[in-house]
């Protein structure tokens, strides 16, 4: 279902807003360079043919790529700085329903490239081939700024696990997750003596991306003028099997392996009926994330809400 009218409007009356109160600060928002796109694209079409997907590459065309300013991501943005470089590709809910990012139409050859760097770690990594086999629908594609990295947040339309890598020459720049998050608390209370630090330098980093997590600063390196941080964050957005059937086709197309709903029908009931075999109740799925509903009371089964700790299907 699409947002109604007024809050779309709100929505862009506040970017609006934003974006002039930090022109009259003397503040300049370049948009983004078409040329530098494509020509992005074109190196990414190269590296795709030749067969030569690494993480050298993958750095040197996302060094070409042209990232706008993005003043909607205001709860990653750290304080003092006013917008964060990031780009998506793959499916996206926007206000008129599902549909397939324009930077992924436009630039197919850039999104098969990251499509392609998940295949080259799941041929040495038994649960990156767990995660590329289940599928995702949507890659965000971050560039640090400043040398700072994502404030300490939550992600509310992630939906299983996500998985993170980053690129570039820098020292520092590393994921900090707290997996007891209980999720009702503000994320500033978190302590730092529960959390989990990854180094997703040239590696990727499986973590739920509902709990609470960001990215420490970084340095250039020894001898170097500047540093360079770019991480690609893969996912299955929420609700992404609403999505009309010519959509996902057209971001299957583009590279982007989304996961086929008769495979996730045919799993989820393969596991009811193994359920009913060992004599256990079998839970219904939510329609929404696959994952195992909750009783809300009784014998009653929570239908809106699924369950928090979402169970990713077994392979």
């Amino acid at each position: 279902m699409s947002r109604p009218r007024k809050t779309i409007a709100k929505g862009r009356s506040q970017l609006h807003e934003l974006y002039h109160k930090l022109k009259r600060r003397g503040l300049k928002l370049k948009g983004r360079k078409v040329a530098a796109c494509k020509a992005a694209n074109q190196t990414a079409r190269k590296i795709v043919h030749a067969g030569t997907v690494n993480f050298k590459n993958v750095a040197a065309a996302l060094g070409q790529w042209s990232f706008p300013p993005n003043l909607t991501r205001r709860n990653v943005t750290r304080k003092g700085l006013n917008y964060v470089f990031s780009d998506t590709f793959g499916l996206l809910r926007g206000p008129q329903g599902w549909s397939v990012t324009a930077l992924t139409r436009d630039h197919p050859d850039f999104s098969r490239m990251l499509s392609g760097l998940l295949d080259e770690m799941a041929k040495t990594d038994g649960e990156v081939a767990a995660f590329a086999e289940r599928g995702w629908t949507t890659a965000t594609v971050n560039k640090g700024r400043l040398g700072q990295g994502a404030a300490r947040h939550r992600d509310s339309r992630n939906v299983g696990q996500t998985l993170v890598v980053s690129v570039g020459r820098r020292v520092g720049g590393c994921l900090k997750v707290w997996p007891n998050d209980p999720g009702k608390v503000d994320v500033s209370t978190l302590s730092l003596d529960s959390c989990l630090t990854h180094d997703c330098r040239d590696r990727p980093v499986l973590f739920d991306g509902r709990q609470a997590h960001e990215v420490t600063s970084y340095e250039p390196l020894p001898g170097a003028r500047s540093a360079t941080r770019y991480s690609i964050v893969c996912y299955q957005m929420l609700g992404w099997s609403e999505a009309p059937p010519a959509v996902l086709s057209r971001a299957r197309l583009a590279g982007i392996p989304v996961p086929s709903k008769t495979s996730r029908a045919t799993k989820a009931a393969a596991e009811a009926k193994l359920a009913q075999q060992a004599g256990d109740e079998p839970r219904p799925m939510c329609k929404q994330c696959g994952g195992e509903m909750r009783k809300k009371g009784g014998a009653r089964w929570q239908r809106k809400r699924c369950s928090r700790n979402w169970r990713a299907p077994q392979n």
